[in-house]
């Protein structure tokens, strides 16, 4: 058990989504149910966001708008630092670079750094990338010596929701009703393109989970030939659960919504939305752990229509994809990766962030 405080500087926005956000959250709930205290730190997170952090007990901070960006962000968050003295930080974003890092490091026992894709170096004691297809080797010129390196799904950063839910799908006679979620803001509106695909099947009913920055409107009036009788549209940041448990299968991105229906042990049909899903959706593929079609930029018109109706035809093949899935996430990802900064701090003596790490993979 733990009694630290950990201060976690993330944003979720249009542009950016909101993955980075939730997987911080999921940790902050890990770090608070031991016993910990967790502050979120923030530039643009929308406001309902952070009214929803502060009601589950989490400390709040959000930079004035004149410390929004580059010198003045990093000089307002190291003020944040010495007047709340936390002893753990956790960065989570691709503009907390190696001298970001270095800046804020001496403040803290323990830096924790999230990462996505092996291109950038770091200067953290815990380092964190919890999809598939990433190898240690990889990140061995990218991490100090001594560094914690967590890699792979059993670290993904999952709410304690799931974790009880977990491998929770059971495979319907005649599957029929599909989840479509595209992420916490789909600024490129592939819901609609999607949508529009699976008009032309006949039969299915469709939930459309729509993240909260979603910012296109309701996309049923926008489609052709879209039988609103057939499609119920839902808008939030934790209906996944519920819609889940009503899903066949589901049609995704790869960010981090992969890692709840995987846990679940939700059929999946995945798109690449973005070139740092590119990882995911390989190992995905490699897997077997879901039907991977790859950039959506790249598929035929009628390709997305065709894998969901051959697999919503295939109870066999949806119940394969399941168990493969659910083999790869338990949910106590959290519990792990607590439990290595638990560690550290357990080490550290007098400098702020000296460690002796352990390369995990």
């Amino acid at each position: 058990m733990t009694a630290s405080h950990a201060i976690f500087r993330t944003d979720a926005s249009v542009t950016q989504g909101l993955g980075h956000f939730m997987r911080c959250r999921a940790l902050a709930e890990e770090w608070m149910a031991r016993g910990g205290r967790a502050t979120f730190v923030t530039t643009r997170t929308p406001q309902d966001l952070q009214s929803r952090l502060q009601d589950e007990g989490f400390g709040v901070r959000t930079a004035p708008s004149a410390h929004c960006n580059g010198t003045d962000e990093l000089a307002w968050l190291t003020s944040v630092l010495q007047e709340e003295r936390p002893a753990v930080l956790v960065l989570d974003g691709y503009h907390f670079d190696l001298h970001y890092q270095q800046a804020v490091r001496p403040w803290v026992k323990c830096l924790v750094c999230l990462d996505d894709v092996p291109e950038h170096p770091f200067a953290c004691d815990v380092f964190l990338n919890q999809n598939l297809g990433v190898t240690a080797e990889e990140y061995k010129s990218l991490v100090p010596h001594g560094t914690t390196v967590l890699l792979g799904p059993q670290y993904a950063l999952l709410r304690a929701e799931f974790r009880e839910h977990a491998g929770s799908y059971r495979v319907a006679a005649k599957p029929r009703r599909v989840l479509v979620t595209l992420g916490g803001s789909d600024e490129a509106d592939h819901t609609a393109r999607v949508l529009g695909e699976l008009a032309s099947l006949a039969g299915i009913e469709m939930d459309v989970m729509l993240g909260p920055m979603y910012p296109h409107g309701n996309p049923i009036g926008r489609i052709r030939g879209l039988d609103p009788g057939r499609i119920h549209v839902h808008r939030g940041v934790d209906r996944l659960l519920d819609l889940a448990a009503l899903a066949d299968l589901a049609m995704t991105a790869g960010g981090s919504t992969v890692w709840e229906l995987a846990c679940l042990g939700i059929p999946m049909v995945v798109l690449g939305t973005a070139t740092n899903q590119d990882a995911v959706l390989r190992g995905l593929g490699a897997e077997q752990a879901a039907l991977v079609l790859g950039p959506i930029q790249s598929l035929s018109p009628g390709e997305i229509a065709e894998a969901v109706r051959s697999l919503l035809a295939s109870p066999s093949r949806l119940l394969d994809l399941s168990r493969a899935a659910s083999s790869l996430v338990d949910g106590r990802g959290g519990e792990r990766v607590s439990e290595a900064i638990e560690g550290i701090l357990a080490r550290s003596v007098s400098r702020p962030g000296a460690s002796v790490g352990l390369v995990k993979s």
